[in-house]
């Protein structure tokens, strides 16, 4: 009996150790986050703030000092881009000017175009000394007239006001400060979200309508910098964003399907300059060599090394080449 009680004890205790010794080396097992690599949709943006006011009227202005010879249209009519507002005359000596900022000058143009018409009524060629030149406006927006600075022949044009304005909408655009750097990837036509403190409940989506021909120079805390105005037209705005409110627009600048993107914090570089992740292979971390490419605002692209569903190390500090590890996975890195 004592035999048998004897190898019962020893055979306990054999099984109790290669259990506690397997145990052990389970828990000597470094246990590492993974990430699941999937295809995505990845953008480009560009991030700039500005001001909400109401959509932008078209602003006609005449050429130069001139007279109203004919109107097209009156306050309240709808007219399209392109379409005929008003004939203007001025004399060829005066077309060349940029604009008339005293009463003499409007003065003269006036008497001017007074004495050629007498003149040319009255066929005595030699009494006007220079030639009567016509300026058509036309509209640059489709829209209605709301302003209209003359409307009887024979009224004065200053070129300094507007001849005609055209409100082309009733809703809001933001008026943003790109700087120089960025507006080489911004077009007409892209879209882009709309958010602002004074309407932080709502997310407003946009689409940029214009991009100003000339830069301007301003001046901040971080000293003077070069930016250009870009006209966001806001998509279907509510009651809670208003004229004057400061709105920060994201612009989408482009979208590419299908890429393979690690998250900043699973690539490493070693002491070579060679970049690389630790791949999950069976039950162990290998070394990767990969070649990034763009970086997006969650990642790098990755260009090689690395394939769709594969599983990476996230955060690998500590983590040697061929490792035995225990992979908890805690992302996928996808759409």
């Amino acid at each position: 009996m004592k035999k048998y009680i004897l190898l019962f004890s020893l055979t306990f205790a054999a099984f109790f150790a290669v259990c506690f010794a397997g145990q052990a080396g389970k828990n000597a097992v470094a246990k590492v986050n993974v990430v699941d690599i999937v295809p995505k949709t990845v953008e480009n943006s560009v991030i700039c703030t500005g001001k909400v006011e109401n959509t932008e009227n078209g602003k006609v202005y005449a050429p130069s000092a001139s007279v109203l010879k004919k109107i097209y249209v009156a306050e309240g009519d709808k007219v399209q881009a392109g379409q005929k507002l008003m004939e203007l005359s001025s004399t060829a000596s005066q077309t060349r000017q940029a604009s008339i900022n005293s009463y003499e000058d409007a003065r003269k143009a006036y008497s001017s175009y007074l004495s050629s018409s007498s003149a040319s009524q009255a066929g005595d060629e030699e009494a006007v000394g220079s030639e009567n030149s016509t300026e058509t406006l036309t509209s640059p927006v489709s829209g209605t007239v709301t302003s209209i600075s003359a409307s009887q022949s024979g009224s004065y044009i200053s070129p300094s006001k507007p001849a005609v304005v055209i409100q082309s909408g009733t809703g809001l655009q933001v008026r943003l400060s790109v700087n120089e750097s960025q507006i080489s990837d911004i077009r007409t036509g892209q879209k882009a979200t709309i958010t602002g403190t004074g309407f932080k409940h709502s997310v407003y989506s946009g689409t940029v309508r214009s991009i100003a021909s000339d830069a301007t120079q301003v001046t901040s805390v971080s000293g003077t910098e070069t930016v250009i105005d870009v006209i966001l037209a806001v998509d279907e705005a509510g009651t809670d964003i208003k004229p004057g409110f400061t709105a920060k627009a994201k612009i989408i600048t482009s979208q590419i399907s299908n890429v393979i993107v690690a998250p900043y914090e699973t690539v490493m570089e070693d002491s070579s300059g060679e970049e690389y992740v630790y791949r999950i292979v069976g039950k162990k971390a290998v070394k990767t060599i990969v070649k990034t490419g763009e970086e997006f605002d969650d990642g790098f692209e990755i260009k090689s090394g690395i394939k769709v569903n594969d599983k990476i190390v996230l955060d690998p500090g500590g983590v040697s080449d061929g490792e035995h590890v225990i992979p908890l996975t805690g992302k996928r890195v996808t759409a």
